[in-house]
């Protein structure tokens, strides 16, 4: 068997283990948001945060509550947005604008939903199709915080390979989601 088979047969091992422990915990995950006063749609965002995050932390099997894991996650995330929410004033702000009773009644709109739920699912998806150096090097940029050097040492590289691993991973995306594609239309499947 050669190093390329056992790499891929690794990363689908490591995907389905994702898989499974999203599918035994996410339940779990959303009562905890339930509970937080959390709204169903700011909810799905929030689970599609902590799935991402997860899907970057390399230890997941050895994980001993993956559903406290989640959770912690979760609450991380909470406490994050709580943050930004306040430093910019979130709740002085006053809408204006055509949908300005859409917005005030807190009725949102149907189609942005749809479309928020399509993209969503299309980054996640295209997240963990992401190579596995691609994938961890913009996790740690944009999950973990870290600077280029900072994952260059981690991940024992160079920063310019840092550099080359979240550019492609960022094109990845950008195509995934639609942007920058010759065809918006097409699909992960296409890319592959």
């Amino acid at each position: 068997m050669t190093s390329t088979t056992r790499g891929s047969r690794s990363g689908s091992a490591k995907r389905s283990h994702l898989d499974a422990v999203i599918a035994e915990h996410a339940p779990g995950v959303r009562r905890y948001l339930r509970s937080r006063g959390v709204g169903p749609q700011e909810g799905e965002d929030i689970e599609q945060d902590v799935f991402l995050r997860l899907a970057g932390y390399e230890g997941l099997d050895r994980i001993e509550n993956p559903r406290s894991f989640m959770i912690r996650i979760a609450e991380n995330i909470l406490r994050d947005r709580n943050r930004r929410s306040e430093a910019r004033r979130e709740d002085q702000h006053h809408p204006i604008g055509e949908h300005e009773h859409r917005i005030a009644s807190g009725e949102p709109d149907p189609a942005a939903v749809a479309e928020h739920r399509d993209l969503l699912q299309r980054t996640r998806s295209a997240v963990l199709t992401l190579d596995e150096p691609a994938r961890t090097a913009f996790m740690l940029s944009r999950y973990k915080q870290m600077s280029y050097a900072q994952i260059a040492g981690h991940m024992q590289i160079s920063v310019k390979t840092v550099e080359k691993h979240i550019s492609a991973a960022l094109s990845r995306l950008r195509q995934a989601v639609g942007y920058d594609a010759p065809d918006a239309s097409s699909s992960i499947e296409d890319m592959k």
